[in-house]
């Protein structure tokens, strides 16, 4: 059995891959962790051979937590989970240790598991991919997955090019400079963690506003 740790701070994220593993009979669930020192309390006592880690998580954000694993001498291998690092995919589709984003396909789900089992069975090259992928990501700006209202086309949106975000119901739109609106595959708290303080504040519970695009108050 691959005994398998899932980190995310969301709770409905979290049952939603629980789901999932249960159609994998060889993963096994040991425990869950909702912030980024949790989930390194929980890695070193459970030794999980597979972690499912969001990137924006509190504290220590999922690639904080993997460079500490990644000097690990042997590190489980890691699934990076995002709803929005989608420029991730055509880079690391070959190599990487791979990531799922949100919300969840079954598909790519699976195909990430049989990557997990292969990986299990190189630890050298497993901990290489690691460093490989937080380098990659690290280095990247952050883009946003957004699409128009009835459209399945997916777009990136780039944080500068947004007044503001705004929440309504459950669905979060982003304004963008051009006067266009695109709706999020995100929570208003998930992208507020993910964004830059220094840039982003939270002006109301419904409302995240770009500072820099700012006139007066």
């Amino acid at each position: 059995m691959i005994r398998t740790l899932i980190v995310d701070d969301e709770l409905p994220a979290r049952i939603e891959l629980k789901r999932f593993l249960k159609g994998e009979s060889d993963f096994s669930l040991i425990g869950e962790a909702q912030d980024g020192e949790e989930a390194i309390r929980f890695i070193k006592s459970l030794q999980p051979q597979a972690v499912f880690l969001d990137i924006h998580i509190p504290g220590l954000n999922g690639l904080e937590v993997a460079q500490i694993l990644s000097q690990f001498r042997t590190p489980p291998v890691i699934v990076f989970v995002t709803a929005y690092d989608r420029y991730a995919v055509q880079a690391f589709d070959a190599n990487a240790l791979d990531y799922i984003l949100k919300p969840y396909d079954e598909l790519r789900f699976k195909k990430v598991c049989d990557r997990v089992r292969q990986a299990l069975n190189n630890e050298l090259e497993a901990k290489e991919k690691l460093a490989s992928l937080k380098g990659y990501l690290e280095g990247k700006p952050l883009q946003i997955l957004g699409h128009k209202h009835q459209s399945k086309d997916r777009v990136f949106i780039y944080p500068n090019d947004v007044l503001y975000f705004y929440v309504k119901l459950t669905e979060v739109t982003a304004h963008l400079a051009d006067g266009e609106e695109l709706l999020v595959n995100a929570t208003l708290r998930s992208l507020f963690e993910a964004l830059d303080s220094m840039k982003f504040q939270q002006a109301h519970r419904a409302y995240i506003v770009n500072l820099d695009q700012v006139e007066r108050v």
